[in-house]
């Protein structure tokens, strides 16, 4: 088997109408709502990303706080602006385990408390170990 890209990942909120709004203005997505098994949801997306949340008022706080979602955007600075007119608190490294797609990254939890991370790679192609650096803002 041989994967090209992640296609898409469903996120499990408490509460998504608190969530729509939010993902629609930081990020741009087109939302419409749509029935799943599991309830309620969104369907989220953009020219090149695909994004389902789905309602699960059940669930533990602390397992929704768990979830994490990466995207590649073009250019951090931009991202960290707009974080920061928003008001959001961020935190900021690199990433240089890999062998190829290495990345800077700015990260920040959305209304629900899922970890969301934006990442604009850079050219390291030497392994260097599984580093993780923090910068808080």
């Amino acid at each position: 088997m041989q994967l090209r890209a992640i296609d898409h990942v469903t996120l499990y909120v408490r509460d998504l109408d608190a969530v729509r709004p939010y993902y629609e203005e930081v990020f741009g997505f087109s939302c419409s709502e749509l029935r799943t098994e599991a309830g309620r949801g969104l369907q989220l997306e953009t020219d090149s990303v695909h994004l389902f949340i789905v309602e699960a008022p059940e669930r533990d706080p602390g397992s929704v706080r768990m979830q994490h979602v990466s995207f590649e955007v073009a250019e951090l600075g931009a991202v960290a602006r707009q974080l920061d007119s928003r008001g959001e608190a961020y935190e900021t490294g690199q990433y240089s385990g890999f062998r190829s797609r290495n990345y800077r990254w700015i990260e920040w939890r959305d209304p629900e408390g899922i970890r969301v991370e934006c990442v604009e790679h850079i050219e390291h192609r030497v392994r260097q170990g599984p580093e993780r650096r923090t910068e808080r803002t």
